[in-house]
C-alpha cells in the first residue's frame, strides 16, 4: 500500500483532486525526519506515491496508533 492509497482510505476529505493535501508526517504515517528527507529527493506526487515500508505495516496492526507498545 502506498502513503496516497492510505491517505485516500483514511482521510478522503484531505485530497484535492488526485493529489493529497500535507505531507505523510502530518498524518502519522512517517517521521517529520523521514518525510523531510525524502522531501529533498522527490516531489510531493513521488513522495506520496512510494509504499509503505513493511516495518511501519506491521506496528499499524499491532496498534492502531502505530506504536510499538
Amino acid at each position: 500500500m502506498t502513503f496516497k492509497e492510505k491517505l485516500e482510505q483514511e482521510h478522503p476529505d484531505r485530497m484535492d483532486g488526485e493529489d493529497a493535501v500535507g505531507c505523510p508526517d502530518n498524518y502519522g504515517y512517517e517521521t517529520p525526519e523521514e518525510s523531510i528527507a525524502t522531501c529533498w529527493e522527490l516531489d510531493c506526487e513521488a513522495c506520496w506515491n512510494r509504499e509503505i515500508p513493511e516495518t511501519k505495516r506491521t506496528a499499524e496492526a499491532a496498534t492502531p496508533d502505530g506504536s510499538e507498545t
